[in-house]
């Protein structure tokens, strides 16, 4: 852009604005020195804030600048008397100590360095000290004992909870962090609201009589709100806070938005150190109390729409007929519904996790207008566009999956499972080789014959007959697959691939048991070929680990053996290198 703009014969003209410049995420001198040079260029102006670093006080020496906390003591003094010196007890602590107390105001005023939300926290701290009838030698302590910088605010802040509160506050931050974008998220978060973390917040035995209660009268749940609202805020020492915009507490309402007090909150609260903090602190399941929240709010949106529209069954009128917004909510609290489920099956490698089964079977059945019962998937077209199993594999919920398929063998035909083993390695989401080893393993073989000859056309084949040619082609795909995966991933130790590795070896394992012959017996000089890749293949992917290379490479020198006894059998020859 800087190169464009500054060409001779360019009457273009560029006014550029940036808020922060210091959060740039690579090198201060970098971005100092881009903006030194296009502060240099006379048809372009920019007007630049950061923190004062020297590479920028270096960099833009001689510019006009101005530094806030010059222009904005004045209001950060208005401030402080507004709100602490005003205070009825401050007032009494002035008549009796008028020397201290205004010292005690010019050294807040002074401390500040311009930064208004610092002394917005200060002075909720002090007035807090004062409902605890500090003496102004209290509050002198109090104020030197605070950190200077915000981030180590926080901290202080955070530590200093009365124990009392801390498990209640420890859980509004991780509920908080939890409707927060991440990397592994597909679909943007939807924002926390009163209402979201009512129902995170309550018991699970006491949700539907929430819901029916927040259905017959929403006004009637104000009381309980405005209580939430103030535990939050005093939990939290007032780093998290329900956005009234300006409007009294007992007209809070259910839409209203859950947010960090400013962005630097969240910046903190969201980092690696503190996520691990947090948990350290508590077990308390975050992800799971967000899905609960939200196929109990898909329930609310559900009934008021059968109760608007006078209908008594979902299917009549269909989802498609609810209207615009509505919709875009329904949707929104689906995609959050199932985000929350993979991001919690993803990371817990226990059984706990089964217990989002029930809540996952509530979600389906409203998403798609019937209850899931034994021999629900024997519509072809539905297991590929909408069964609630696909969609399951599709977002990796390798425990409700587990829990499906264990609890009733034949729960799926053998025909199903291998639409769900080609829909787990064509999804558009993450591939979970956890899933894929769990539609191979638990339950019916699906690569056996599952149909009475009488109903097949053509030739006839007897249940529980291999599916050689099925079987090799998966196989083929999943090394496809993860010779795909071992060209775009960078070089990585086994400490970092291992976790992903390990489980899609398990899948190897199962598909070359040498009890089962992977090749079909029509096999050819073509199938051998399959076999020299997938050996080159197992060799580049577990390069990392030569123990399980050398075992995968073992088992798939059987499956060649067992080949060449079958092509000598039929008198054609083949070769393995």
């Amino acid at each position: 852009m800087l190169n464009f703009v500054s060409q001779d014969d360019n009457h273009l003209k560029l006014a550029i604005f940036i808020d922060g410049l210091d959060e740039f995420e690579g090198l201060d001198a970098d971005i100092a020195r881009l903006f030194k040079t296009a502060a240099g260029l006379s048809n372009v102006k920019a007007c630049v804030s950061s923190r004062p670093h020297n590479v920028y006080e270096e960099a833009f020496a001689g510019r006009a600048s101005l530094r806030l906390q010059d222009l904005t003591k004045r209001d950060i003094r208005m401030y402080v008397e507004d709100r602490l010196v005003k205070d009825e007890s401050m007032q009494d602590l002035f008549a009796r100590e008028p020397v201290k107390t205004p010292k005690l105001v010019e050294e807040i005023v002074n401390s500040a360095d311009g930064v208004f939300l610092w002394v917005y926290l200060v002075v909720t701290s002090l007035l807090r000290g004062l409902s605890n009838c500090d003496e102004i030698s209290d509050l002198q302590r109090k104020l030197r004992l605070l950190p200077k910088d915000l981030k180590q605010l926080y901290i202080h802040m955070i530590v200093k909870i009365d124990e009392d509160y801390k498990e209640e506050a420890i859980q509004f931050f991780k509920l908080i962090n939890a409707t927060q974008h991440q990397n592994i998220d597909l679909f943007k978060s939807k924002p926390m609201t009163v209402l979201s973390l009512c129902l995170a917040k309550e018991r699970e035995e006491n949700l539907p009589t929430m819901v029916k209660s927040f259905i017959s009268s929403p006004t009637a749940m104000v009381p309980r709100w405005i209580d939430l609202s103030r535990r939050l805020k005093s939990r939290t020492g007032g780093l998290l806070e329900v956005q009234l915009r300006g409007a009294k507490l007992d007209r809070i309402s259910a839409e209203m938005k859950v947010q960090y007090l400013h962005r630097t909150v969240r910046d903190f609260l969201i980092t690696r150190e503190m996520r691990d903090f947090l948990q350290a602190e508590t077990d308390f399941d975050a992800e799971y109390a967000m899905l609960k929240s939200s196929v109990y709010e898909l329930q609310i949106l559900v009934k008021l729409f059968l109760l608007k529209n006078q209908v008594a069954d979902f299917n009549r009128p269909s989802l498609s007929a609810l209207g615009g917004a509505q919709l875009a909510d329904f949707n929104q609290l689906y995609l959050a519904a199932l985000t929350y489920a993979q991001r919690s099956q993803a990371e817990r490698q226990d059984p706990q996790a089964l217990s989002q089964t029930s809540l996952l079977d509530q979600l389906f059945t409203l998403t798609s207008g019937r209850s899931f019962q034994q021999g629900d998937l024997q519509s072809q077209e539905g297991i590929i566009h909408g069964s609630f199993l696909s969609t399951a594999v599709r977002w990796g919920l390798v425990f409700y999956i587990r829990d499906k398929l264990g609890k009733n063998a034949r729960f799926t035909t053998a025909s199903d499972k291998r639409k769900l083993l080609g829909h787990a390695l064509k999804t558009d989401l993450a591939v979970t080789p956890r899933i894929v080893l769990a539609l191979l393993t638990i339950g019916t073989d699906p690569f056996v014959s599952d149909l009475s000859w009488q109903q097949l056309p053509g030739p006839k084949i007897k249940p529980g007959i291999p599916l050689l040619a099925e079987r090799f082609a998966f196989f083929q795909e999943v090394i496809e697959y993860l010779e795909s995966w071992s060209s775009r991933r960078p070089k990585a130790s086994w400490a970092e691939v291992g976790p992903i590795l390990r489980p899609w070896a398990d899948v190897l394992k199962h598909l070359l048991n040498s009890k089962v012959q992977l090749i079909p017996d029509k096999g050819g000089s073509k199938d051998q070929n399959d076999l020299t890749k997938a050996s080159k293949v197992i060799a580049t992917t577990f390069a990392t680990s030569l123990d399980l290379s050398e075992e995968l490479q073992q088992l798939l020198a059987g499956q060649f053996s067992q080949s060449v006894e079958a092509e000598n059998s039929s008198g054609k020859r083949c070769c393995f290198q």
